[in-house]
């Protein structure tokens, strides 16, 4: 059986630390801010990556993306019909809303 842990390096001091540390043991920097949630294989990353290493999709780039660690990170992968729905329903709350300033 293989054991190998991945590792990755600390964007900080550059020193080799668990993929999934969210802390470097080495210089104590909080890695939080750079790690991000891929959302098509939902495997943590780390936000210098523009390609996914695990799913080879490419990530997108815009800062509503999912940030790892935030409270305010939005980490849930939607299906294309979830997206939908949310959307039709998002577009119905603005014709609602219009509909009642107007009445």
């Amino acid at each position: 059986m293989n054991n190998k842990r991945q590792l990755k390096s600390c964007p900080f001091c550059d020193e080799e630390i668990l993929f999934e540390a969210i802390k470097c043991k080495h210089c104590k920097s909080d890695l939080t801010d750079v790690i991000r949630t891929c959302p098509f294989c939902s495997e943590q990353i780390t936000t210098e990556h523009s390609t996914c290493p695990h799913c080879d999709e490419a990530l997108p780039t815009d800062s509503n993306f999912s940030e790892g660690g935030g409270s305010a990170s939005f980490n849930r992968n939607l299906s294309f019909k979830e997206s939908i729905i949310y959307i039709l329903l998002g577009i119905g709350g603005v014709v609602v809303a219009a509909w009642f300033d107007i009445v």
